[in-house]
């Protein structure tokens, strides 16, 4: 009996220790799946690098773009409502294969390394401006935003670019002293000429607009004079800010070309009260208050060759040809 007895309690013993040890190896599971996951959490890489929303003392920082790889620039609604004005040019502007061809792109990818770091630098001068709750930041009619890749890894996502500020994420807005860089610019070779040719004819329609409101304060109602017309619009914009004078130079001169003041020259044969399909502005060489004929004109700022013309009811045209250029009207 005794012996059953020992054997009761030894049993009964074992189990306890076993009960224990199984306790014991539970809490240590259950400490090291805390410990693990702590550590998940502390070494996560951010989805926006040195933009920590937790630290209430201090402001975020805009996004690290330094390590992308490569940027897909997204536009809605579509990639040609971006670039081209809903109205002025002309319907041979672009011809029909290189309307496809702009048609058929629904986004830009840049991996260009020099691109990136010119946007990356141009991004992280940013000062944060303010916390917003954007919860459909792609449900915007009209939006362009930038999906930042390291590899194949999303770092970062610009879900509003403006030439002035970013928004991240549809939660921080950056602003931006200095304008941020156009995008169109870093588009990829193949694309890029017919870009910078609408460029161009988009400008031309802002100089049609400033030129037209130039000559409601001139005493004859007139255009301005063909030999002044640069400066006088230019005074123009002066009146207003630095700003307005700045973007103003920028828009007297054709994308592709670095070097130079204005590249486009005015028909002095045109007034306002002119037939409308007579050349009123028209590309040239670099200059300023550059006036005259078809002979000023020329077909080599862009590529495939050609220039732009501004007709004096406000169309834009691309001329291609020798012969194209014969048929305008000039006086």
């Amino acid at each position: 009996m005794k012996a059953d007895s020992d054997d009761i309690e030894r049993s009964t013993s074992g189990t306890k220790t076993r009960f224990y040890l199984n306790i014991v190896l539970c809490i240590s599971l259950l400490v090291l799946l805390v410990i693990f996951l702590s550590l998940m959490y502390l070494n996560r890489k951010p989805l926006y690098p040195n933009l920590n929303l937790m630290d209430l003392n201090r402001k975020p920082s805009p996004p690290d773009l330094s390590l992308c790889t490569h940027l897909e620039i997204n536009y809605t609604p579509s990639l040609k409502v971006h670039l081209l004005p809903p109205f002025g040019m002309d319907a041979d502007f672009l011809s029909a294969d290189e309307n496809k061809e702009v048609q058929s792109l629904e986004k830009i990818i840049i991996n260009d390394k020099k691109s990136i770091k010119t946007l990356a630098r141009a991004i992280s001068s940013g000062s944060f401006q303010e916390s917003i709750q954007d919860t459909s930041p792609f449900g915007n009619a009209f939006n362009t935003y930038i999906n930042c890749y390291q590899n194949d890894e999303r770092i970062a996502l610009i879900s509003r670019y403006d030439v002035d500020s970013i928004v991240v994420d549809g939660k921080i807005r950056f602003s931006y002293k200095k304008d941020l860089p156009y995008l169109f610019y870093l588009a990829p070779e193949s694309i890029r000429p017919f870009i910078f040719r609408i460029i161009c004819g988009r400008k031309l329609l802002g100089l049609y607009e400033v030129i037209s409101l130039a000559k409601e304060y001139q005493t004859d109602n007139n255009y301005p004079a063909s030999n002044r017309w640069c400066d006088i619009i230019l005074q123009d914009r002066s009146d207003y800010d630095i700003g307005a004078t700045k973007r103003m130079r920028e828009c007297l001169k054709c994308p592709t070309v670095r070097k130079g003041k204005c590249t486009y020259a005015m028909n002095p044969n045109c007034e306002p009260n002119s037939p409308p399909d007579m050349v009123l502005l028209f590309e040239t060489k670099s200059g300023w208050n550059k006036h005259g004929g078809p002979k000023l004109f020329t077909f080599d700022n862009h590529e495939p060759k050609g220039g732009c013309v501004l007709l004096n009811d406000g169309t834009v045209k691309f001329v291609r040809t020798k012969e194209e250029l014969r048929q305008l009207r000039w006086e």
